[in-house]
């Protein structure tokens, strides 16, 4: 019995046989390079087999879950209809002149390490052009005015390369930047080399080609008081044939995340509109409420509050 398992090539066992098969048997490299460069058909059919698989889900769609493995893609990715439809709202302004520069900014999340945005901008437009494309949920928050709810506009700055480059909002009398630079030019005073040649301009005045600026290095976006964002640039390039043609597309959002929303913590089903801090009546500091839920925990029958000591803001997206 053993004689007969050693010609056939070991002893059947529910694991692994000790010996293999000849057909099975290690091949030398030489041996395999020589018969694919006999006969390299093989392979070609297989990638071609492959890419034939590939473009029939692509144009079938998908069907069942583990044919929608083929076609994941980034959410926040912005897609062709998606685009379509972003473009479709942009105003005409006329064709892009030939020789235009393309840049792309990498926006980031103030708090985390989360790229928010990625921008596409023409390098003749203005840095102040750049400045309204960024969205941030600070530049979203109403305030009241004469009965009417409006936008609060703040005033900003980009710090790139010992430059200040200011926008006053209205009704403001200095720029944002204005205490650093104070600040610096007394640090100067007391011989401090590295706060000198600071400097401030204008964002209004300055084109996005005319920065002194380096691809892939750190600069500074902040607004609304102490919102800080960073700011990157990735990639500068000539405008192409597969950019859109029209100057009122950009500047061009093509990376947005996906924003997430939080649900109201009393019923569960609503999203929360509003945000609650200090509140006494709920579980969790801050406490997440829709507008039904805040009224009836917090308001009687006639709609005057029960109690005032906790501080209530809006809620839009985390």
């Amino acid at each position: 019995k053993r004689e007969e398992n050693k010609r056939n090539g070991g002893v059947k066992r529910r694991g692994r046989p000790r010996g293999l098969p000849a057909k099975y048997k290690k091949v030398s490299r030489e041996a395999t390079l020589v018969d694919e460069m006999e006969d390299p058909a093989p392979s070609l059919r297989k990638m071609a087999d492959v890419l034939q698989h590939i473009t029939k889900h692509y144009q079938a769609g998908p069907k069942s879950r583990k044919e929608r493995g083929w076609l994941r893609i980034n959410k926040n990715t912005m897609t062709k209809e998606v685009m379509s439809t972003i473009l479709s709202k942009k105003p005409k302004c006329g064709p892009v002149p030939p020789g235009e520069v393309v840049v792309r900014v990498a926006v980031f999340h103030p708090t985390k390490s989360d790229k928010t945005q990625e921008i596409l901008i023409l390098g003749s437009q203005k840095l102040i052009d750049l400045k309204n494309a960024i969205d941030c949920i600070t530049e979203n928050i109403l305030v009241e005015q004469e009965g009417d709810e409006i936008p609060c506009i703040h005033s900003s700055y980009f710090y790139i390369n010992r430059t200040f480059y200011d926008y006053i909002a209205p009704g403001d009398s200095e720029p944002l930047s204005q205490r650093i630079t104070t600040w610096a030019k007394q640090k100067e005073k007391e011989g401090e080399i590295r706060f000198r040649r600071l400097r401030n301009r204008k964002m209004e005045n300055v084109r996005v080609v005319d920065l002194d600026i380096q691809l892939g290095a750190h600069y500074h976006f902040c607004h609304a008081i102490d919102e800080n964002h960073t700011i990157i640039f990735t990639e500068i390039r000539f405008h192409d044939a597969f950019d859109p043609q029209d100057r009122g597309a950009y500047p061009l959002d093509v990376f947005k995340w996906q924003e997430k929303m939080r649900k109201c913590c009393s019923c569960a089903v609503n999203h929360a509109q509003l945000v609650i801090y200090g509140d006494k009546l709920s579980a969790s500091n801050p406490a997440y409420y829709c507008e039904m839920c805040h009224k009836a925990f917090h308001k009687d029958s006639q709609g005057n509050d029960i109690y005032l000591d906790y501080h209530v803001h809006p809620y839009t997206h985390d």
